[in-house]
């Protein structure tokens, strides 16, 4: 009985022991007082200004008097720091897309602490603006909060050796565009390197998600530096793959600015971001801590690092390890770590399989059967993941995404030991000696394929793989030279690399079931989760099902698995989507075009209108405008004086249509000119001009003359688009209505067609 009930409870025990060291890792410190020294970061005075930033001033879309009181505050705070020199940017810009341009105007607030080289500089930026959603304590009050008090503690201590520029920048979540107005001002010129900090989420420890271009040298910094790392390359590939929908300041320094830098953000609790819940009590002062500490660490390690690297260098391999240290170093030595451990480990296989005399035939079932290994777990779990949809009730996992996780995990343990199970199968002529070798020597090809793909691919994200090549490797060595506890060899060798793949998938589920609320999904997401979930599973299987050669008890384990798996997937799937903390995410638009007016909902999982979504809707029928988009008819507000002007011009030179945007409620105008109409446009702001031919402009906060030059006698009309954050009496009915799982993004949006005759 000893035999059968001693393997599997050291691995319940090693899966807790992991559980634990990871949730240990993203345990956060304790915050430091107001206190302590002026040259230290602390939590308590950052924090002071997170209440006024998100708390008392609240909502800063950019051009709304909130927006402005909040620059007033940064401006206020930064004049009262012996040592920072304040200066405000007003700019007008124009960033230009494929066959669309947008003409902004921004209010950056910037602080500058000099070092002894005024002609070198290190960038700390943020943003405080927010969309209409909410009060966004995390998005971005939090990081503005942490620069702030950055900047404090940076002012009074020692001179540093360069200087260092804060910026505030406004207009980020309309497009960015204080970043690229900011590229446009004279310190931008001095600046080597920069720290952009950013927000997904209220919660958790920041997380370092994209660094460089040639940042060898930045992630072996940061690794050294900064007391509280995490981050892992493989969260900048899955970010530049597009695959999340957000992006941040970062590209702008990066792509237009040629500079290279590092991107960090806060990301738990994503269920807040851009909605009302992102408030200050929503962000633990222990994150406030962790950001500011290593953001601090950064700074001071930048401006008096004696060079900073001006060639672009290797791009770097790295990765945190239990949230208590992270490994960086340049892509050029993970190939050669990568190329040594393949062949160090094909070769110990060739030992290992004249010692235990496995053939060729063992061989390739073996590697066939390492195959298995990994794909019968998340095969499993993604069959699982499908259940949901099939019976029409995906999504349910969102607020409560235990019991799903759960589900999907267990499923694949289930599946791995059916794998293993199978291996016995197919080497039931071997004995258990030979069946572990055969397998281990099947893992190693399997890894080393895996390796070798992924570094030929330049992903940086292979360092998963190394690791479990690395395990196999010591498996291989137990296997040919103590025969006798290779198993228990085996078994010690999974404990390091899974550890590590419980640390990714977690994080990463900490972000994509956040995220799903506020992806428009063309598939379910249920399976797409489910094979994330099953990652640390899938992982671990060709080293598994080699050990469990040696283990008994099997059918036993697996059917408990099976129904840890069913059980929770019937609560998963019998649950309510959302609640109060966990809402769904209804973007509501009163749009309004001549006398015609309704209400446009989106609903940003895609879902549709099925019970209990039809809730949302009352008594009202709604009408189905396109895949995630639903109407229902609403009184037209009072009839207001027109926002923009228009008159058509004709002389001998040809016709213009004239549009005059003025100053009014709305943040955003979109002119869609006529397709082959026009020939050419221009604009003409308070103090600039700018001309162009795309068809598409679009003006954010800044009012504006556009004279168009027409083509033809007849070229159809113009249709312009204004956004407004204020709000109408039928949009203020439709939020109150609401359920109080539903979060709604509200904006009131006006359609006017100009006719160009």
């Amino acid at each position: 009985m000893a035999g059968i009930v001693l393997p599997w409870a050291a691995a319940a025990i090693a899966l807790a022991a992991i559980d634990a060291a990871v949730k240990e890792g993203e345990r956060l410190p304790p915050p430091l007082p107001a206190s302590v020294a002026a040259t230290e970061f602390s939590a308590a005075r950052a924090r002071e200004h997170l209440e006024v930033l998100a708390g008392e001033i609240g909502e800063r879309v950019t051009g709304s008097e909130a927006n402005a009181a909040a620059a007033r505050y940064l401006m206020e705070r930064i004049e009262a720091i012996p040592g920072a020199r304040l200066e405000v940017q007003h700019a007008r810009g124009i960033r230009r897309g494929t066959d669309r341009a947008t003409i902004y105007g921004v209010r950056n607030v910037l602080a500058r602490v000099d070092g002894a080289r005024t002609d070198e500089a290190v960038l700390v930026s943020t943003h405080y603006d927010t969309k209409t959603a909410g009060p966004g304590a995390g998005d971005a009050a939090t990081p503005v909060a942490v620069a702030l008090e950055v900047l404090g503690a940076v002012a009074a201590s020692p001179r540093p050796a360069r200087s260092v520029i804060f910026l505030f920048n406004d207009g980020e979540e309309l497009g960015l565009f204080g970043a690229d107005a900011f590229l446009q001002h004279p310190w931008a010129a001095h600046v080597r390197t920069f720290l952009n900090l950013e927000s997904a989420g209220p919660g958790g420890r920041p997380v370092l998600f994209q660094i460089g271009p040639g940042n060898a040298w930045l992630a072996s910094l940061w690794a050294s530096e900064a007391p509280y790392p995490r981050g892992s390359v493989l969260a900048q590939d899955v970010f530049e793959s597009g695959a999340i929908p957000s992006d941040t300041d970062f590209r702008v320094y990066r792509d237009d600015g040629g500079l290279r830098g590092i991107d960090f953000a806060l990301y738990e609790d994503g269920w807040r971001y851009h909605t009302p819940l992102d408030t200050p009590e929503a962000v633990a002062s222990g994150s406030i801590q962790v950001m500011g500490a290593n953001a601090l660490a950064m700074v001071r390690a930048l401006a008096t690092r004696p060079e900073l690297p001006r060639d672009v260098l290797s791009p770097a391999v790295y990765y945190a390890v239990l949230g208590r240290t992270m490994i960086a170093m340049p892509r050029s030595l993970f190939r050669l770590i990568s190329i040594a451990l393949v062949l160090a480990a094909l070769a110990m296989a060739a030992v290992v399989a004249v010692r235990r005399r496995i053939g060729v035939l063992r061989v390739v079932a073996g590697a066939i059967l390492a195959i298995f290994g990994m794909a019968l777990p998340l095969g499993v779990a993604v069959g699982l993941g499908w259940a949901a949809p099939a019976l029409g009730r995906m999504h349910r996992w969102y607020a409560s995404p235990e019991p799903a996780v759960l589900a999907w995990t267990a499923g694949a343990i289930g599946g791995l030991i059916l794998a293993g199970g199978l291996a016995s199968a197919v080497l039931r002529n071997a004995s258990r000696q030979q069946a572990q070798a055969a397998l281990l020597i099947g893992a190693s090809l399997l890894w080393a394929a895996i390796v070798v793909a992924g570094t030929w691919l330049g992903l940086g994200s292979t360092w998963i793989a190394v690791w479990w090549l690395a395990a196999v490797l010591l498996a291989l060595f137990g296997s040919a030279f103590v025969p006798r506890a290779g198993g228990a060899v085996t078994f010690l060798a999974i404990l390091a690399p899974l550890a590590l793949s419980v640390e990714v998938t977690r994080m990463f589920l900490a972000a994509f079931i956040p995220i799903s609320g506020r992806m428009l999904l063309t598939i379910p997401f249920d399976p797409v989760l489910a094979a994330l979930a099953s990652i640390p599973v899938a992982t671990v299987g060709p080293l598994a099902v080699a050990w469990l050669q040696g283990v008994r008890g099997r059918t036993f384990a697996g059917s408990i698995a099976f129904g840890f798996a069913l059980t929770a997937l019937t609560i998963s799937i019998v649950q309510f989507p959302y609640s109060a903390e966990r809402p769904q995410r209804v973007a509501l638009r009163h749009e309004i075009e001549g006398e015609r007016s309704w209400i446009a909902w989106q609903l940003f999982d895609q879902l549709g209108v099925h019970r209990p979504y039809r809730r949302l809707f009352g008594d009202a029928a709604p009408l189905r405008v396109d895949a995630t988009v639903f109407a229902t008819p609403a009184s037209p507000p009072v009839e207001e004086p027109p926002a923009v002007h228009s008159n058509v011009l004709e002389s001998a030179e040809g016709r213009k249509l004239l549009l005059e945007f003025g100053a009014g409620d709305w943040y955003e105008a979109v002119v869609r000119l006529p397709a082959g109409g026009y020939s050419s446009w221009t604009a003409w702001t308070a103090d600039e001009r700018f001309a162009g031919t795309e068809r598409r402009i679009r003006l954010v906060n800044t009012s504006a003359i556009l004279e168009i030059e027409l083509t033809g006698s007849d070229t159809g009309e113009a249709l312009v688009t204004l956004r407004s954050n204020r709000t109408t009496p039928a949009l203020d009915r439709v939020v109150r209505s609401l359920p109080a799982w539903a979060a709604a993004d509200p904006i009131v949006v006006r359609r006017i067609h100009v006719p160009t005759k």
